[in-house]
């Protein structure tokens, strides 16, 4: 099964950058609409949307990942 699934393996590329774009080009989205509202709301932060149930958890790492997908698009 684990061979069928690499054989079919949708999200390819060199590097994370590459991968990701894969993986949106797989989902139709627009590659600079993704990146461009990633970057949005990691500037803007996402605590006022999202909050995690446990007060251990914190969104701080969720900005980060955006602000990261959104530098991808720039480059």
């Amino acid at each position: 099964m684990f061979a069928d699934a690499q054989r079919a393996d949708v999200i390819v590329g060199e590097d994370p950058a590459s991968r990701l774009r894969s993986l949106a080009e797989y989902l139709g989205l627009d590659w600079n609409w993704v990146t461009a509202r990633c970057h949005a709301l990691g500037e803007h932060g996402v605590a006022g949307l999202v909050r995690p149930r446990s007060r251990l958890l914190t969104v701080e790492a969720l900005d980060e990942t955006l602000l990261f997908l959104g530098k991808l698009g720039s480059s």
